[in-house]
């Protein structure tokens, strides 16, 4: 499970907080993952249960029946890519392609916004993250908090915070960042 706190900079958007978890299956006859995500939100704004989201996340090159149902689709890539995934793919939520710390998504909502996710590095001399969770994980975070209704204008500007764990070795795992940024 992966634990994960949305902070974005406006007041009018409080916070949300994620946890995520995945069993990574493969499709027959598919080269890359499609995976299941179960996404859990509890929003800081609201006196109501938290919100379940699962949806299906397909990496390319996956087949095509598979990217058509996908409610994110992912690719390495870069910034122009989402919106050539989004008009090839109208089913999904969340377009996303990525290279190196950067990573560009294409929403379906608010008007087709676009959003560029950056990782944060650790502090110089940090070790690296036993872990580092992979811009695929990232796209199907943003899906599950704009189903629990976190509005695109509240995405960007933010910063989305990975909560430590403890690792096998009975230590902390270091923490991740990743700002979140309106591309135009």
């Amino acid at each position: 499970m992966t634990a994960v706190l949305l902070t974005p900079d406006s007041r009018a958007h409080p916070r949300s907080f994620a946890t995520l978890t995945e069993p990574v299956r493969r499709a027959p006859g598919a080269a890359v993952a499609v995976v299941l995500a179960r996404v859990t939100v509890l929003r800081a704004d609201r006196d109501t249960a938290p919100v379940l989201d699962r949806h299906l996340r397909v990496g390319i090159p996956a087949p095509h029946r598979w990217r058509m149902a996908a409610d994110v689709l992912v690719t390495s890539g870069g910034p122009g890519q989402p919106a050539a995934l989004a008009r090839r793919h109208p089913g999904a939520l969340v377009t996303a392609a990525y290279h190196g710390p950067d990573c560009w998504l294409r929403l379906r909502i608010g008007g087709g916004a676009r959003l560029r996710m950056r990782k944060r590095t650790a502090a110089p001399g940090a070790a690296a993250p036993p872990r580092d969770l992979s811009w695929p994980v990232w796209a199907s975070l943003v899906h599950a908090w704009l189903v629990a209704g976190v509005p695109p204008e509240a995405l960007a500007p933010s910063s989305a915070r990975l909560i430590p764990a403890r690792t096998g070795a009975g230590g902390v795992a270091p923490e991740q960042t990743v700002l979140l940024r309106t591309e135009r």
